[in-house]
């Protein structure tokens, strides 16, 4: 009888330790997810920065086009300088990349990234 009993435990015993090994195994792959995700999280922040700079390079260069003047050229009865059409650059203004991007929970266990690339 106690050699069955030994045996019994032994075998929970090794049940546990495999059980142990398996959520270690987990634990280790929620780790590796998270890393991966926050370096997506950088990489995002780091594309929305050089977004916006080129959205307020392209909207200077709208304003300087739109004010700018010829001086010393001889017009007729016609004008020289801005447009007197509106043109057809966009208006980049309110074009912007999401703020906000979804918080790991539990350790990395759920992860999920909300990117709005364009909003217009």
């Amino acid at each position: 009888m106690d050699n069955e009993k030994d045996i019994l435990i032994n075998q929970i015993l090794a049940n546990i330790k495999d059980l142990t090994d398996r959520y270690n195994a987990v634990v280790d792959l929620c780790n590796d997810l998270k890393a991966k995700y926050n370096n997506a999280v950088s990489l995002i922040n780091d594309l929305k920065a050089k977004y916006n700079n080129a959205v307020s390079l392209i909207n200077d260069l709208k304003a300087k086009f739109n004010s700018h003047t010829h001086g010393g050229v001889a017009t007729g009865t016609g004008t020289s300088g801005a447009p007197t059409v509106t043109t057809t650059v966009a208006d980049s203004s309110t074009t912007t990349v999401a703020d906000s991007v979804a918080t790991p929970v539990a350790n990395g266990a759920k992860v999920s990234i909300l990117v709005d690339v364009i909003k217009r």
